[in-house]
């Protein structure tokens, strides 16, 4: 543009009526002066605002990416993993000797029997226990409703689970699913399943010994015995167990 203007101002001067193309020559120069300095300006600022609208977005990603590394973290250290740290890992190693009393309807031994066993398995993540258990009465249940008389022993997997374990006093949850043998007064026997669901609370007394407050119900299906029901072996208990392991 200023090569036009100075080449049209050689131009102009060469003509006769110097004054008038003088004139205009130097409207049209200034004219396109301010255009180029306005371009110029234009251009500066649109420049500018890049640079700007760039540190924005920068900004704006440096603190999206913060907030998104603080969310991880925090979500790192709630998430579990099943073999991790703070996990469902193996944690401890723990046994138990079981004192069960079982009530049956019309028993001639004040309606209770009582029931003695033991059993042992893994603890993993502190919660959760994994096992196997036996059991057996000692003595036989005479029934008054003309029922045979009867002992049972039983044996199988069993699991609890333990909210809270690291509170002195904690629920405790549980279950058994195993099979056992009803065995006569006549020395004729049966076998049986069993189920034997219970609830009931733990007392952390020392780090390798515990107290379980337990009761439930036991399900006893399966019998083909005369004069013997399923109704007659199965009956409610209360137990306490005494726990004795290292947790890790």
């Amino acid at each position: 543009m200023m090569l036009a203007f100075l080449f049209l101002r050689k131009v102009l001067r060469n003509t006769k009526n110097i004054s008038f193309p003088l004139m205009i020559s130097q409207k049209v120069g200034v004219i396109l002066y301010r255009l180029h300095l306005m371009y110029i300006n234009r251009c500066k600022v649109k420049n500018l605002n890049k640079k700007q609208s760039k540190e924005i977005n920068m900004k704006k990603l440096s603190l999206f990416a913060l907030l998104l590394a603080c969310a991880s973290t925090l979500f790192a250290q709630r998430t579990e993993t099943l073999f991790g740290r703070n996990s469902l890992g193996l944690t401890g190693i723990w046994g138990a000797s079981t004192h069960n009393f079982s009530f049956y309807d019309g028993s001639d031994q004040g309606n209770s029997a009582y029931i003695q066993g033991g059993y042992g398995g893994l603890e993993f993540g502190r919660r959760i226990f994994v096992g196997w258990g036996g059991f057996r009465m000692n003595d036989f249940v005479d029934l008054e409703n003309g029922a045979e008389d009867f002992t049972l022993r039983y044996n199988g997997p069993m699991i609890s689970i333990a909210p809270l374990a690291e509170k002195v006093i904690h629920p405790r949850f549980g279950a058994l699913f195993g099979s056992g043998r009803v065995k006569l007064s006549d020395n004729s026997s049966d076998k049986v399943i069993v189920i034997q669901p219970s609830l009931g609370m733990e007392i952390n007394v020392l780090s390798w010994f515990r107290i379980g407050l337990e009761g439930g119900y036991r399900f006893v299906t399966n019998e083909n015995i005369p004069n013997l029901d399923s109704e007659d072996i199965s009956s409610p208990f209360a137990q306490v167990d005494f726990r004795f392991g290292i947790s890790w």
